[in-house]
């Protein structure tokens, strides 16, 4: 329903300010508005960090590959970016945070196959 609710109501210009807004949309994006920080608490380490965590990880909790987390880290600066050009943020915070996404582990299984003659 969260997605739903961010995705085809929240997020979609056209029909943000509809008033045939389905309760259950309603509910949900009140809880949204309630439970969500500032913009600008982005600029908080304790904060930036989890954030960045979370862009390493897909919906089910599996590890996201290296190319996902690279263009959704760059789509995240994107977004800092414009927070900062509509000076809800006083400068990009991501260039002083030392972090670095983790590193995936990949193993080799080598299976050896008898040739038959």
């Amino acid at each position: 329903m969260l997605r739903h609710a961010l995705g085809r109501w929240a997020f979609n210009t056209a029909r943000r300010a509809a008033e045939d807004v389905p309760d259950q949309v309603k509910t949900t994006l009140d809880w949204v508005k309630r439970n969500t920080r500032d913009v600008a608490s982005l600029s908080r380490a304790d904060v930036l960090r989890p954030v960045l965590d979370g862009l390493t990880v897909r919906l089910d909790g599996t590890p996201a590959a290296p190319s996902v987390i690279g263009r959704r880290r760059k789509i995240f600066n994107t977004a800092i970016e414009c927070a900062v050009e509509k000076r809800l943020l006083p400068v990009n915070p991501l260039p002083q945070l030392k972090w670095k996404p983790p590193k995936t582990v990949t193993t080799i299984v080598r299976i050896q196959f008898e040739a038959t003659v």
